[in-house]
């Protein structure tokens, strides 16, 4: 699970973006001033701060303590920009928007180590998103590739709803109700290209996994 920690003196908006944000899979801590979210940052780990317009110039202060966490400042940019792993997003924006730039930034600090993962005909090059099956290039999605990593680490081994969605989140992805569209079309796209050969299995109460046919 990805942990976010928002900074805002917004009380609507900090409502409005804890709910929506844990509803999508993540952990997220609101602080209303400086003082209280270095005091976080110092004991706590987090994967991404969200700072309102009024903190912005805590960017600064952080990287000169040595904090490294990603930065996405809700306002213009500014001369903080020469600092490192700094961003930002122009208000109002809506929360798909928001969405899509979290995304990006946990997948450009994604933890995930693979390079190629093969099983049987299934090849899986994680970091250029290609997939092959006996040699030919399979199109999924962005969603539909996360999932199948995903259950391709554990190949033959049931993967909760839980550990998905934390590898989800470890990919940059919110775990939402439409994940079972994403994995419906992942098996359809699996059975035509392999042949029916390679399937994801659907465990019920358990989770799902991914296996030879």
């Amino acid at each position: 699970m990805n942990h976010v920690l928002l900074a805002t003196h917004d009380i609507v908006l900090e409502r409005t973006l804890q709910v929506a944000l844990t509803m999508n899979g993540l952990s997220v801590k609101t602080v209303s001033s400086s003082d209280e979210a270095l005091e976080c940052l110092t004991l706590n780990t987090f994967n991404l701060v969200l700072l309102d317009a009024d903190f912005s110039n805590m960017g600064k202060t952080l990287r000169e303590q040595g904090l490294d966490v990603p930065l996405l400042i809700f306002g213009e940019a500014s001369q903080v920009l020469e600092l490192k792993d700094i961003h930002f997003i122009a208000k109002p924006f809506g929360f798909v928007e928001l969405k899509k730039r979290m995304n990006k930034i946990f997948r450009a600090r994604s933890t995930f180590k693979e390079k190629l993962i093969m099983y049987g005909d299934l090849k899986i090059d994680v970091p250029n998103r290609l997939v092959t099956i006996k040699d030919r290039i399979v199109s999924l999605g962005k969603m539909e590739m996360a999932i199948l990593v995903s259950l391709a680490r554990k190949t033959g081994c049931i993967v909760s709803s839980e550990k998905m969605r934390k590898d989800l989140a470890a990919q940059g992805h919110f775990f939402s109700s439409s994940i079972f569209h994403h994995i419906k079309e992942l098996k359809r796209k699996l059975d035509h290209e392999s042949g029916d050969t390679l399937k994801v299995k659907h465990v019920p109460g358990e989770g799902y996994r991914l296996m030879m046919g």
